[in-house]
This record gives structure tokens, sequence and C-alpha cells, in this order.
């Protein structure tokens, strides 16, 4: 499970593009024309598949992973629909979705973009949730700094 979050979380970075100009760990493979391989350093298995359409703008990222709802390992991918928009200054695209193979299961369109937002610790709080087990005691300093 924790590779398959890893593989998520490298789609998603990928989608922004910024990773593959700015980062000298990133490795880039041709495959065709349209579309490459890109991977991180020291995580080869961890590779997603970038689709650019006839303009070159992104088409859609595709990266095999666990699914959460039974560990069963499967194709994901990101797509975008449409010409760029701008959105508070940013180009993006107007639709993007999420499909386990050919199924949809997400669709997101941006409405707004925020730069530097200010968060606050608790911001990163989580929550318990009324129907969730009692947690363990909290550790103490020295437990953690021991490790336990």
């Amino acid at each position: 499970m924790v590779e398959s979050a890893r593989r998520r979380a490298w789609s998603e970075t990928i989608f922004f593009v910024s990773p593959l100009i700015a980062d000298r760990d990133v490795r880039v493979e041709g495959i065709d024309a349209r579309s490459f391989r890109a991977r991180l350093s020291g995580y080869d298995g961890d590779f997603a598949i970038v689709r650019l359409e006839d303009d070159h703008t992104l088409k859609e990222i595709e990266v095999e992973r666990a699914d959460p709802q039974g560990g069963e390992r499967k194709i994901q991918y990101i797509r975008t629909r449409g010409s760029l928009i701008k959105v508070d200054g940013l180009l993006l695209p107007p639709l993007v979705q999420r499909y386990w193979g050919d199924e949809m299961f997400m669709e997101l369109e941006p409405v707004a973009v925020e730069l530097n937002p200010q968060l606050t610790p608790d911001d990163f709080v989580l929550r318990e949730d009324e129907d969730a087990p009692a947690s363990q005691e909290e550790t103490t300093e020295e437990e953690a700094e021991a490790g336990e």
C-alpha cells in the first residue's frame, strides 16, 4: 500500500510537469513521439507513463498501483479534458478526471487558485472520528526520542 500511495503521489506530481524540468533526479525515457516514462532516481519501479495530445499538451498520466478497496493491482489514469483555460492567472485544463482502468471515479473542475495560502498548524491536525476506536496514550517526549 505504501508503494501504491507513492505511485499515486508521483502521478499527481508529474501532472504539474515542473519536476520534469526542475529536478535533476527525474529520469525521462521516450516511448514514442507523444509519450514517455518518467521516474525518480532510486525508485525505478515507480514510473508513470505520460501521454501528450497532438499539440503536445498533457493528455493523460498512467501508473500501475494497488486499488485501496481490495489491494488488486490496476492501471490508474489522470486525464485532462478540453483546451487550457486561465484560472486566476494560471493555465489549467478545464476538467481533470481520475480513472481505474476504464471506470471514472473522480472528476475535478478548477474554479479558483490560491497562491501561497496561509496555513496554520490546525490545518494539519487529524480530527478523531466519533465512531473510531479510542486512540492509544500519547507518546512521551522521551519515548519519541528513543524511537518507541
